[in-house]
């Protein structure tokens, strides 16, 4: 896992967001009209939907499911963090978007922003 891997965490959850918006804003609706297939044949409205089936669709599709498994990646690589304390400091640092300031203070006892950032660069060597 690099850094940047880690740093482009949270822009990767945006992009996840966005593509899913995309993706159900992309459902297309209409309506028709029919009528019973028995007597007495009234006529009634039917709605159909579906959803685009073209490339730009299925490419943001793959991106969508490309995102994600990188933020799962992410997610795994903290989550197997053996030391307790390491792996807070890498939850707030990239998973909450914490500057190193408020990550020392969350962490507590006599950590720095410098002891945060010297042993997140230590681990990740």
């Amino acid at each position: 896992m690099t850094k940047q891997e880690l740093k482009d965490y949270r822009y990767t959850c945006k992009c996840i967001k966005q593509l899913e918006s995309e993706l159900n804003d992309a459902a297309v609706t209409d309506s028709t009209q029919g009528s019973q297939s028995e007597y007495p044949y009234v006529k009634h409205s039917v709605t159909i939907s579906g959803v685009p089936d073209n490339d730009t669709h299925l490419a943001k599709k793959r991106r969508l499911s490309e995102l994600k498994a990188q933020k799962a990646e992410v997610e795994r690589f903290i989550g197997n963090i053996a030391d307790n304390q390491t792996r807070d400091m890498f939850y707030y640092r990239y998973i909450q978007g914490y500057t190193m300031v408020r990550t020392a203070v969350e962490i507590g006892g006599d950590n720095t922003p410098d002891s945060v950032r010297m042993r997140i660069n230590r681990y990740l060597r």
